[in-house]
């Protein structure tokens, strides 16, 4: 039989081990609790209180369930709000958050989509990787999703957007799937410090994006699919991922086919068999030359010191490649997929990562 208890105005049934469920006396709520965590919300009310004691929330907690949520209070017992906690809770429109909260996780708040109230405070550490990503009931009178300095989206229909003064960073997929709005041209204040991965992804109508010296790094496929950019100018100080961050952003192509930005190859667009890549780049990019089925031959200049993952993957033509002593490093799966690439030669102290050339080429260390 399981055991029942009285508990800050709820009736706790102890389970097995350390799972226990936690039922306010109407029965509206119904809290599955594990190793003090609140693991699953099975309750009916509009209005939840979780209640104190409750350390944190596991992923997708409020979910797979029929009632409409619109408001969730958080105890002081509770530090952080986790990765996925409320995502797609469509009827929430307010959320009370204490002191005690120190960290917003991932996606915590995606696609809450009547979100128009919550307190966050300041010294909060929120993640920029979607966490308030579609919550239009958040955005200012000009269509801007802004918490705590963090531009998480843009809600307006604007094609030239001006991002507002004190934007410290934009997030992960901030732009993405503004096509349809036809954003042609951002400019970026000079408080942004950070624009990261998937920024301003597939954004197809976007011309040109003025970026300040202020920006310290650009992640992961920032730009990735903005095939229509043709003006961008990095400062050099900024540290620009090599993964993808202007691929396939064939505005940016260079007489030769080639988008090279700060020195690192991003993508070829060229049809040439005989491929001689410029001198100046220190960096071939992820997938650079990826799945390219006219090269036969590449020649990598001195000054490359990098070839990233999958940079020649899927090259099916590629007999021949010519790697500079120079080069240090060699990713994951570079070659993967070039069958007819029977013998390469390296620098003695490259460094290979794990596959990064066919099982049936013949490796020479010079």
């Amino acid at each position: 039989m399981n055991h029942i208890v009285t508990e800050n105005g709820f009736n706790k049934v102890e389970l097995r081990g350390d799972r226990s469920l936690l039922i306010s006396e109407d029965g509206a709520d119904v809290f599955f609790i594990r190793k003090d965590r609140l693991h699953k919300y099975f309750g009916e009310s509009e209005n939840v209180v979780i209640p104190e004691g409750i350390t944190g929330v596991d992923h997708r907690a409020f979910m797979d369930f029929d009632v409409t949520v619109k408001s969730v209070t958080i105890p002081e017992s509770m530090t952080t709000v986790g990765m996925d906690t409320f995502v797609f809770l469509e009827d929430l429109e307010s959320v009370t958050l204490p002191e005690s909260v120190t960290r917003i996780g991932a996606r915590a708040f995606l696609n809450c989509t009547r979100l128009k109230t919550i307190n966050i405070p300041e010294h909060t550490e929120i993640s920029t990787v979607e966490t308030f990503r579609n919550c239009p009931g958040l955005a200012d009178k000009d269509g801007f999703v802004v918490v705590n300095g963090i531009l998480f989206g843009y809600m307006g229909s604007e094609t030239t957007v001006t991002v507002p003064d004190g934007v410290t960073a934009i997030a992960a997929r901030a732009f993405t799937g503004q096509s349809e709005h036809g954003v042609r041209s951002v400019t970026l204040p000079d408080s942004v410090t950070h624009i990261h991965m998937n920024a301003f992804a597939g954004c197809s109508e976007l011309l040109t994006v003025t970026i300040p010296e202020s920006v310290v790094s650009v992640d992961d496929a920032a730009f990735l699919g903005c095939k229509k950019l043709r003006e961008i100018r990095i400062p050099k100080h900024t540290q620009l991922s090599e993964d993808s961050t202007f691929r396939k952003c064939e505005g940016l192509k260079d007489k030769d086919g080639f988008v090279i930005v700060n020195g690192i190859l991003f993508d070829y667009f060229g049809s040439a068999e005989t491929v001689a890549i410029p001198d100046g780049v220190t960096c071939i990019g992820s997938s650079a030359f990826e799945r390219n089925s006219h090269i036969k031959r590449i020649r990598i200049p001195n000054g490359v010191t990098r070839i990233e993952a999958l940079a020649f993957a899927d090259c099916g033509g590629l007999e021949d490649v010519t790697v500079p002593d120079s080069v240090a490093f060699i990713g994951e799966a570079a070659f993967h997929g070039v069958g007819k690439l029977g013998r390469i030669e390296i620098p003695a102290a490259a460094v290979a990562a794990k596959e990064a050339f066919p099982d049936n080429t013949e490796v020479i260390r010079r």
